[in-house]
């Protein structure tokens, strides 16, 4: 082959310009090939000679080798409609797009989006604001598709949602009967009445015209007889425009006068002059008793009333009357009435002084106490301080009175509205039948519920306490509840103060006059069961209901649970748990969920768990070791819980108590440390062991120093 020395460029390119190749039959030989060549044999290897002209080229991924056609652009689903210089650009199929399409306005229209229908014969178009808006925002659609009946809102900013649509209704009421007019659907309709008629001026306004009828107005329809002493309503003032229609109406009630007097009929002691006929009557007064001859006892109609013997020879009226009497005046056996007379059938008030006086004498005529009643309907009782002493007795057939009793008070006494004396007790509450009370107890309450039954000497203050007796219990004497809704049950010698505390010691015996069970609770919604000399505080706190009866628990907190029938349970915290059921004694707890249960700690001597001491927060309920007498392992005599979690409860530290055997004393186990085994300080470290905490190295107890 020819060495070519120089090689020329050539700015310009022609279709007639030559490449030299070699030939691929013949690879010895050297050929020139065209351009225009070249560029044939490339759009004949790449295009499809049958694709339409105004298919815009896709390039085909060179992984599909099916068919000749394997790498050329055969066809396009993006079509332009003129070729070469189109206007538009249509897709048969799904346009996809990454972030954003832009649809700009071309300086006349703003930009638009069409939608067609399915036979593209129908669309519907999204066009942006104009330029002179000055609209720039952006809508975003809501992130659901809503419920049936809601609206499209937006929130001003960018954000578009659904909301319930207004309630296009309209409420109407008439003087009788109401309504609901769609006003999407319906048209309201106001008619006229009687003498009304309506209309709209002009035709299609919003003004509705209500006129009175100025022609036929009269109605005779709807009469009424009136009565002597009957009202009814006239109008009184009745003002029109120009045209003869009513502009105002104001009426006035008016009232008949009474029947006028046909005849007069005289009453007891009345002379009437004439009779009849008429003309002027004369009324006269006729047949008085005298001031100072009130003798016998009297008729229907006088002022002052007596009946029995009487032997007062003058009586003086003023505004201060005591009835007479002398040294040595024995009194007859009288009865005095003052107040409302019936004369003739008709009541009449008496003529009562501003203040009466009566004087009492003894069967020697000598002067006892006086008694005083004034117009402020005042009474007092031994009044001039001579003689026996005032005394009031009420109801004195149930009850023995002594001379020194002022106040004596037998029966189901009440002092209506406030006050009860009831079966020798007493009741002070707005609403006292509402109170059932016992002998000598005290019931100061809201009368709701408030019972005091079969429990002598006791008191409830509140609402809706109870103390009550079983048929075979000892009551709830010398008890008291202070509170809402305490239920003391057989709690003798005991007292319940909060809310919803229930007290029950119907399970302990005793006379009378005791023990029963001396317990106290305080706070809301504390459960104290058959078990007594105990001290319970705070809320829904549960101690007791065993088999048989537990005494002296000290329990403060909330939510703790002392089941069972032990002695001496001393529970400081919350969510303790405690089930002692076979008597065991001297156990305490101080922390937050706590458990004990004694059938899983056995004793040396096969008996369970007493004198011992659990504190801290969520210790295992469950034993990690078992005591033993041989050698001198005891039970524990302190627990030290410390679970994270009431799924995660743990005992850090346990001390044994010290125990007769072959190696007596008490014992200390840390579970926790068997898996501290760590070579050295720096090991341990590297763990969480913080200085001065317990590790081991093979067995060997170590301290961290550093």
């Amino acid at each position: 082959m020819a060495r070519i020395p120089t090689y020329e460029i050539d700015p310009v390119i022609h279709d007639l310009d030559m490449l030299l190749g070699t030939d691929y039959n013949n690879q010895d030989h050297t050929k020139n090939f065209k351009l225009s060549g070249i560029a044939d044999y490339v759009i004949d290897k790449l295009i499809e000679p049958n694709a339409v002209q105004s298919c815009i080229p896709v390039f085909r991924n060179v992984s599909d080798v099916q068919g000749g056609n394997a790498k050329r652009i055969t066809s396009s689903i993006i079509n332009q409609n003129i070729y070469p210089n189109g206007t538009n650009i249509s897709i048969a199929g799904t346009l996809d797009a990454e972030t954003q399409i832009s649809v700009k306005g071309n300086g006349g229209d703003p930009g638009l989006i069409t939608l067609y229908c399915d036979q593209n014969s129908h669309n519907v178009s999204l066009r942006a604001p104009g330029h002179g808006a000055g609209a720039t925002y952006t809508l975003e659609l809501p992130d659901n598709m809503g419920v049936s009946g809601q609206v499209l809102t937006t929130n001003g900013l960018n954000k578009a949602h659904w909301t319930d649509g207004d309630v296009n209704e309209l409420n109407i009421a008439g003087d009788t009967n109401t309504g609901v007019v769609d006003l999407d659907t319906q048209t309201l309709t106001i008619s006229g009445g009687t003498l009304i008629t309506t209309s709209v001026i002009p035709d299609g306004s919003q003004n509705i015209t209500i006129q009175h009828d100025s022609i036929n107005r009269t109605d005779v329809d709807n009469q009424t007889d009136l009565q002597f002493g009957d009202s009814f309503e006239a109008i009184s003032i009745l003002t029109s425009d120009q045209g003869g229609h009513v502009e105002n109406v104001t009426t006035q009630e008016y009232t008949l006068p009474d029947a006028p007097v046909t005849s007069i009929i005289a009453g007891t002691n009345i002379s009437i002059s004439p009779t009849g006929g008429t003309g002027n009557v004369t009324v006269n007064a006729a047949n008085q008793v005298p001031a100072d001859n009130i003798t016998g006892s009297g008729s229907a109609g006088l002022d002052a009333i007596f009946s029995g013997t009487s032997a007062i020879a003058s009586t003086t009226y003023s505004d201060a009357t005591t009835l007479p009497y002398s040294s040595g005046y024995v009194p007859p056996t009288q009865t005095l009435w003052l107040g409302l007379n019936n004369q003739g059938g008709v009541p009449r008030p008496a003529k009562v002084p501003k203040e009466v006086v009566w004087q009492m004498f003894d069967g020697g005529g000598n002067v006892q106490g006086a008694m005083q009643f004034n117009q402020q309907a005042r009474l007092t009782v031994g009044l001039n301080g001579t003689g026996a002493a005032g005394q009031i007795v009420i109801n004195p057939q149930s009850i023995s009175v002594n001379s020194s009793d002022r106040l004596a008070v037998g029966g189901e006494s009440k002092f209506t509205g406030r006050m009860n004396i009831m079966g020798g007790g007493i009741c002070i509450s707005p609403q006292p039948s509402g109170v059932t009370l016992d002998n000598t107890s005290m019931v100061i309450g809201s009368g709701d519920n408030d019972i005091v039954s079969g429990s002598d000497h006791s008191m409830i203050v509140g609402k809706n306490n109870q103390l009550s007796k079983t048929a075979t219990g000892v009551g709830s004497d010398h008890s008291m509840a202070i509170g809402q809704g305490n239920v003391m049950t057989d709690a003798k010698n005991s007292m319940a103060v909060g809310i919803s505390n229930t007290m029950t010691g119907t399970g302990i015996t005793g006379t009378s006059a005791g023990p029963g069970q001396r317990s106290q609770v305080i706070g809301f919604n504390n459960t104290l069961q058959d078990t007594y000399a105990s001290f319970i505080a705070g809320g829904q706190n549960s101690v007791g209901g065993g088999t048989s009866i537990g005494q002296n628990h000290f329990v403060l907190g909330y939510n703790n649970d002392i089941d069972g029938v032990g002695d001496q349970v001393f529970a400081i915290g919350n969510q303790i748990s405690v089930n002692n059921e076979d008597g065991e004694s001297n156990l305490y707890f101080f922390g937050s969920n706590l458990v004990l249960d004694n059938a899983n700690w056995p004793t040396p001597s096969g008996g369970n768990l007493n004198d011992a001491m659990i504190i801290g927060i969520r210790n295992d309920e469950d034993p990690s070791y078992s005591p033993s007498s041989a050698t001198g392992l005891g039970s524990p005599a302190l627990i030290v819980g410390s679970g994270s979690s009431n799924a995660g409860r743990n005992t850090g530290l346990i001390i044994t108590k010290k125990i007769s055997g072959s190696n007596p004393g008490s014992r200390i186990i840390m579970e926790d440390v068997v898996g501290f085994d760590f070579a050295d300080d720096s090991a341990a470290a590297v763990a969480g062991i913080p200085v001065g905490g317990l590790y081991h190295n093979a067995g060997v107890l170590r301290i961290r120093r550093s």
